[in-house]
């Protein structure tokens, strides 16, 4: 009798559940006529896979396509600069409060410093028309400017300016290249 069968018990007899040494392969250790179940993580790793590069491919093939297909002029004119940007370079005023050029580059407002507001320094203002060459004249007249006089307008060179002033808002000032006449 072995030493772990208690005596006057009977131990039934367990009997391995192998395949046979002959049996293909895919039969499962557990019992003659079950098969393992299908691993899935491959299938849907795979189809996650193809499906985002599917997506990037579409995003980068689009962005490729709206290309111009060739080099033209029309793009070198979109990266010149204009005298308006030139100026705000020159006097360091690219992003100052108060200070924003618009149309590509074709207009610029400056709004300056008041007694109850904020803008740019009256400096700021006085760097960029020296920067465009402004008329003695249109200086004089926006030196003389007063409250009561409400919006003024002049030209000069290729160039148009409308101001106003007030104590309390400061001096606003836009400047826009003329059009070609």
């Amino acid at each position: 009798m072995p030493h772990d069968q208690v005596p006057g018990s009977v131990q039934p007899a367990v009997k391995p559940m192998l395949p046979p040494p002959d049996a293909p392969p895919g039969v499962s250790k557990s019992g003659p006529n079950r098969s393992p179940a299908p691993d899935r993580k491959p299938l849907v790793f795979g189809l996650t896979g193809l499906v985002i590069g599917m997506a990037i491919g579409s995003v980068l093939s689009y962005g490729v396509l709206s290309l111009p297909s060739s080099p033209s002029a029309e793009p070198a004119e979109t990266f010149a600069s204009s005298p308006i940007d030139d100026a705000v370079s020159a006097c360091g005023v690219d992003g100052t409060e108060g200070v924003q050029v618009g149309d590509e580059g074709r207009s610029i407002s400056i709004s300056t410093e008041g007694a109850e507001s904020s803008g740019a320094p009256y400096a700021a203002l006085v760097c960029v028309l020296d920067e465009l060459e402004v008329s003695d004249s249109i200086v004089s007249r926006m030196d003389s400017t007063r409250a009561l006089d409400g919006n003024l307008s002049g030209e000069w060179g290729d160039f148009s300016a409308s101001w106003g002033y007030h104590p309390d808002s400061g001096m606003n000032v836009v400047i826009e290249i003329a059009d070609q006449r």
